[in-house]
C-alpha cells in the first residue's frame, strides 16, 4: 500500500479509520456481551436476520466489549490473539476444515463464526462433537442468515444459548451512523433514514451515495445495488415468475402459486422459495423480507408495468376466493394489491397496538372513562357485555392500557346477557324484516380511549378482528352504533368512517332507552358482500392504474425541492417548473406547483392522507416546524415518522408526474 496517501497518513489507514467510525455500537451490544461474560450462564450466542441488518459488526462490537471488558487482559495483542474469525464463505462445509479452523485454542477463547448459513449442514458434527472437545472457557458467537434449527435448543446446547434476531437500527442509532459516515446536512440524512429503513448495509449505501451526490442521490441505483447485497447471488438463475408472486403478494404458499402460476411447479416453487435465506415463515406460509420484496416489486413495476398488474389482479382473486371461505381477514391484503395501504397499516397497527381478552380491571377503566353526569347507562351496558358476554366483546390494548373497546353480535350469535339488550334486540328485529339474507353484524358500540391521532388504526384493527370473531366471511351488512350523547369519544372516529364508507342513517335504528340515546347507521356491501366489494374496489383500481411510470427523476426533484422550500435561491432551479423570470418569482412559482400537488395528492377526508399531508407539510413547508417539531406534534415514533415521509414524498413525485395509482 505504499505511496497511496492522503495528507500525512496512509489511504490505508484512513480507510480503516472511516470503518472504525462508521458503526455506531448497537444499544443491545452491552447486555449479550455480558450474557457471554464470565459469570453469565451463556457460552453461546446465536445471532440471526436478513442479509445487510448487521449481524457481523453486532458480533465485532459484542465481542470487543466481551474481551476488552476482561480485566485478565491488559493489551491489545492479548485480546486478538483470542479472537478467532472463522468465515462461511471463506471455509470448506466439511467437519474436518472447521476441527482444523477451532484446534490449538487458547484459554478464554473467542471465536466467531459469521455466514454460518452456509455451514449448517455441520450443525450436527458442530453440536455433537467439535463443541463438547472446546475447552470450557470458550465463547462461541454464530452469526446467520437463518434461525437456529430446534436441535440447538436441545440438552445440552440449550440450557447455555441465547439467541437474538438482529433487527434494524433505531432511529437513534441509524443517525448516528450516517452522521459517523459523514452526512452532515439534517435534510439530507432525514431523507436517507426514510430510504434505508434501519438497514445497517443500505445507510451505508446511501451515505455514500449522498455524499457523492448532495443535489440528491439516485434511488434506482441504491435500490439495484442493495438488491444485490441483501440476496448475495442468491437470485442467479431464480425463476423470474414466482420471484415476482412472492414479490408482489402478501404472502405465498403452493395453494397460491398454483392458482396464480398454473403452468409452474408450485411444490417446487415453494420449496425454492423456502430455501432463500431472505423468507421467512408466515404460519404455514413464506412471505420475502420487507425490503426485498419492495426493491423487487419497485423494478418490476418499472420495467414490466403490465405484468406486475397482470399479477397483481390474480392474486387479488385468489385471495378473494379464500376470503369468501375461512379467511376473511384477507380483505386487507386484497386492498394493497391495489396500491392502498389497509394491510400494511393494520400490521404497522400492530406493532404498537394489540388484541387481546377482556381483562379483570377493564370494568374500572370503563367507568373510570364514563365520568360525566348522564354517563351511567352507558357505563353500565359496558359492563354488562364485560362481565356476562366477553367474548362479544373486541378489545385493543397499547400495552397493557386499553386504547379501545367495541360491541358486536349477528342477529343469529347474540350476547348471553342475564337481560335484553335492547340495541341488539332491536337492531335484530330490523335485520329480520329487511335483510332476512344475513350476513348482517351488529357493531352495538365502541369506545376508544386515544387520541384522535390513533383512531384510525384502531378501527382497521377492530373492523378486521370483528370479522374473524364474527366468522362472516359472506358479511353484506354492517349496522353501526354511534353514540349520540358522547360524541366527543366518536365524531370523526365511527361516524365519520362510516359515512366514508357509504354507511346511511336509519331512524329505525335509533335507540333511546333508560337514559341512553344510539343513533344507527347500515352500510351495504353489495350481493357479493364485503369480500365482492374488496375485490372489486381493487380490480377496478388497478384496471384504471396508469400504467406510464414516470420518471424517477421526477421523484428526486421533489425530494430536492422540499429540502430547499426556504431557500429561493436553490428552489429557484429544482427543475419542478418551467417559467421565466428572477430568482424570487421561479421560487414562488415552484412554492405554488408544490402547494397544488400536496393538494391533489392526498384525500383530507382519509386519515391515513391527512397524516401524510401533516408529514409534508409540517416537515417541510412550515418554516416555523421541521422534522424534529413535527414527530413530536403528530406523536410518532423516530421509525414511523421517516417511514411517512418517505411514502409522502413518494405520492407528491406521483402527483407532479400525473399519475395515479
Amino acid at each position: 500500500m505504499t505511496g497511496l496517501v492522503e495528507g500525512d497518513g496512509r489511504l490505508a489507514d484512513v480507510a480503516v479509520e472511516a470503518v472504525r467510525r462508521g458503526n455506531a455500537v448497537r444499544p443491545e451490544a452491552a447486555d449479550l456481551a455480558g450474557a457471554l461474560a464470565e459469570g453469565g450462564r451463556a457460552r453461546l450466542l446465536y445471532l440471526h436476520g436478513p442479509g445487510g441488518i448487521g449481524k457481523s459488526v453486532l458480533a465485532e462490537q459484542v465481542v470487543r466489549l466481551l474481551l476488552e471488558g476482561d480485566p485478565i487482559d491488559a493489551d491489545a495483542d492479548a485480546v486478538a490473539a483470542r479472537l478467532v474469525r472463522i468465515d462461511g464463505r471463506e471455509l470448506a462445509p466439511t467437519p474436518d476444515a472447521l476441527r482444523e479452523r477451532l484446534s490449538g485454542l487458547g484459554p478464554r477463547a473467542v471465536v466467531v463464526l459469521d455466514t454460518y448459513e452456509l455451514l449448517d449442514s455441520l450443525g450436527p458434527a458442530l453440536r455433537e462433537e467439535l463443541l463438547p472437545a472446546l475447552p470450557a472457557d470458550v465463547r462461541v458467537v454464530l452469526a446467520s442468515r437463518t434461525p437456529p434449527e430446534p436441535a440447538w435448543f436441545a440438552d445440552p446446547w440449550g440450557a447455555v444459548l441465547v439467541v437474538h434476531r438482529v433487527g434494524p437500527l433505531d432511529a437513534a442509532t441509524a443517525e448516528e451512523v450516517l452522521r459517523r459516515r459523514g452526512v452532515e446536512d439534517p435534510d439530507l440524512r432525514a431523507d436517507l433514514l426514510a430510504w434505508a429503513d434501519g438497514l445497517p448495509v443500505a445507510l451505508a449505501l446511501g451515505a455514500a451515495a449522498g455524499i457523492a451526490n448532495p443535489g440528491g442521490f439516485d434511488v434506482a441505483d441504491l435500490d439495484r445495488a442493495l438488491l444485490d447485497v441483501l440476496t448475495a447471488g442468491e437470485l442467479r438463475g431464480a425463476d423470474h415468475d414466482v420471484l415476482a408472486v412472492a414479490a408482489v403478494a402478501p404472502f405465498v404458499d403452493r395453494r397460491l402459486l398454483a392458482a396464480v402460476l398454473p403452468a409452474v411447479d408450485a411444490l417446487a416453487a415453494e420449496e425454492w422459495l423456502r430455501g432463500l435465506t431472505f423468507t421467512e415463515q408466515v404460519g404455514r406460509s413464506l412471505a420475502l423480507h420487507a425490503r426485498i420484496a419492495e426493491l423487487v416489486t419497485s423494478a418490476l413495476r418499472a420495467t414490466e408495468p403490465e405484468y406486475d398488474r397482470e399479477l397483481r389482479l390474480r392474486v387479488v382473486d385468489h385471495l378473494a376466493e379464500r376470503a369468501l371461505s375461512t379467511e376473511p381477514h384477507l380483505i386487507a391484503d386484497m386492498h394493497d394489491l391495489a396500491g392502498g395501504s389497509a394491510g400494511a397499516f393494520v400490521r404497522e397497527a400492530l406493532r404498537r397496538f394489540r388484541l387481546d381478552d377482556v381483562r379483570p380491571g377493564d370494568v374500572e377503566a370503563v367507568r373510570a372513562h364514563f365520568s360525566q353526569p348522564g354517563d351511567g347507562p352507558y357505563a353500565d351496558r359496558f359492563e354488562r357485555w364485560l362481565r356476562e358476554a366477553p367474548h362479544h366483546v373486541i378489545v385493543v390494548r397499547d400495552r397493557d392500557r386499553l386504547a379501545a373497546l367495541a360491541l358486536w353480535a349477528t342477529p343469529a350469535a347474540r350476547p348471553q346477557l342475564a337481560g335484553p339488550d335492547p340495541v341488539v334486540e332491536q337492531w335484530a328485529r330490523y335485520a329480520a324484516r329487511h335483510d332476512p339474507h344475513g350476513g348482517v353484524v351488529l357493531l352495538t358500540d365502541v369506545i376508544l380511549f386515544t387520541p384522535p391521532e390513533h383512531w384510525f388504526e384502531l378501527l382497521a384493527i377492530g373492523n378486521t378482528a370483528m370479522l374473524v370473531r364474527a366468522g362472516l366471511t359472506r358479511l353484506r351488512v354492517a349496522y353501526i352504533a354511534h353514540d349520540a350523547r358522547a360524541a366527543g369519544d366518536l365524531a370523526g372516529g365511527p361516524a365519520g368512517q362510516v359515512a366514508a364508507f357509504g354507511g346511511v342513517r336509519v331512524a329505525d335504528l335509533d335507540v333511546e332507552h333508560d337514559g341512553m340515546a344510539v343513533h344507527g347507521y347500515r352500510i351495504d356491501y353489495g350481493p357479493e358482500g364485503v369480500v365482492g366489494a374488496a375485490r372489486d374496489l381493487a380490480r377496478a383500481a388497478l384496471s384504471e392504474r396508469e400504467i406510464a411510470v414516470p420518471e424517477l427523476a421526477t421523484v428526486e426533484r421533489v425530494r430536492r425541492a422540499l429540502r430547499v422550500h426556504h431557500r429561493p435561491d436553490l428552489l429557484a432551479d429544482a427543475g419542478l417548473v418551467a417559467v421565466d423570470g428572477t430568482v424570487a418569482e421561479r421560487a414562488a412559482a415552484t412554492r405554488a406547483h408544490l402547494r397544488d400537488a400536496v393538494a391533489r395528492a392526498f384525500d383530507a377526508e382519509l386519515p391515513g392522507d391527512r397524516l401524510l399531508r401533516d408529514v409534508i407539510e409540517l416537515g417541510y413547508l412550515d418554516p416555523d416546524v421541521g422534522h424534529h417539531r413535527a414527530m413530536r406534534q403528530l406523536h410518532l415514533s423516530r421509525a414511523t415518522y421517516f417511514r411517512r415521509l418517505g411514502e409522502a414524498v413518494d405520492r407528491l413525485g406521483d402527483a407532479l408526474a400525473h399519475r395515479t395509482d
